[in-house]
């Protein structure tokens, strides 16, 4: 199923997997955009080509933009300046980083792949096979193992992060695309996008032990365990699912902008971060409250995003600009 382009964004078409990969709607793209937000306090750096997403080291002081075009790049977050740049595998769409061991895993969609970066030095350790076009990522850095959405084989690869094996593959939903994990609850999230469904993976059995529906194209999802929920960012509907983590049932809808593409959670603050890919705007929610309780404006289709609790700085990916907002944060 290929999606349809509008106007506005048929030049980047080709240059854009993010608008032609197969988990994205068409819907997103006939939207006409909305006023752009106020502006907040924020800086914008250059990085690689088509960035989609984002992840943080606390420890090294590190982000890290993963670029379509087949790179990432580190960004120094005390000068906002990019210090490395890493060659990794075709068409990479996310990253996860576990602080502990001083390893970052990206998803290379076109290889199948998963690329383990050594982040003490930026150089390549080695290179994982998953299953079909895997998407997104998310690891459990206490009993060290990451989780990968397949988008086109419709599981979850787990690999074992100290051999570097994938040790395990899950069934779950049509074209899973994004994924989050809970070390507090021992839970995996995992989005199936043309289901329409939250797969919950217990994940010290790994076995799926809900399927939640939700909204429409869901894509992104994050988790604030300490008010035991589940944001689901869905794409086609404009809107965040909230699921409660005990019982796994659907607990509210909040309305955002248009296309909400990924989740970015700071369990410190209780503030989840959507970036609204066809508003070019980031929504702040209140995790307590479910309140919207801020709009940002950010640069061009903002894709991925991550945020330091430590520094209070956000980090969006705009995949349009070959730019990341940088954004002071309460």
């Amino acid at each position: 199923m290929m999606p349809r382009a509008s106007r506005r964004w048929s030049s980047l078409v080709i240059l854009l997997a993010l608008l032609t990969a197969v988990v994205l709607p068409s819907r997103s793209l006939l939207a006409a955009p909305r006023p752009s937000a106020p502006q907040a306090r924020r800086v914008n750096i250059r990085v690689g080509s088509a960035p989609g997403g984002m992840a943080v080291d606390v420890y090294l002081h590190r982000a890290y933009s993963v670029n379509l075009g087949g790179t990432v790049s580190v960004i120094n977050t005390q000068t906002n300046t990019v210090a490395d740049t890493i060659a990794v595998g075709n068409f990479p769409y996310y990253m996860a980083v576990n602080a502990r061991s001083s390893r970052g895993y990206v998803t290379n969609g076109k290889d199948n792949t998963v690329s383990v970066l050594n982040l003490l030095d930026n150089t390549l350790v080695t290179t994982i096979t998953v299953g079909l076009y895997p998407i997104n990522i998310a690891l459990n850095p206490y009993t060290n193992r990451a989780y990968v959405a397949n988008n086109l084989s419709n599981t979850v690869s787990v690999i074992n992060t100290n051999t570097n094996q994938v040790v395990d593959t899950i069934q779950v939903g049509d074209n899973p695309s994004g994924v989050a994990v809970s070390p507090g609850n021992a839970r995996a999230y995992v989005t199936n996008t043309f289901a329409n469904t939250l797969s919950v993976i217990n994940t010290t059995t790994d076995q799926v032990v809900k399927t939640v529906p939700v909204g429409h194209k869901p894509y992104g999802v994050g988790v604030d365990i300490g008010v035991n929920r589940v944001f689901v960012a869905n794409e086609d509907a404009g809107t965040v699912t909230v699921v409660d983590t005990v019982t796994n049932q659907v607990v509210f809808t909040i309305p955002v902008g248009y296309d909400p593409y990924d989740v970015a959670v700071n369990e410190t603050t209780h503030r989840a971060y959507i970036p609204n890919s066809n508003d070019n705007t980031v929504s702040v929610i209140n995790t307590d409250t479910y309140k919207v309780v801020g709009t940002i404006g950010v640069g061009n289709f903002p894709a991925g995003v991550a945020v330091d609790p430590l520094i209070g700085r956000l980090y969006v990916a705009n995949a349009a600009d070959n730019t990341v907002s940088v954004i002071t944060i309460p």
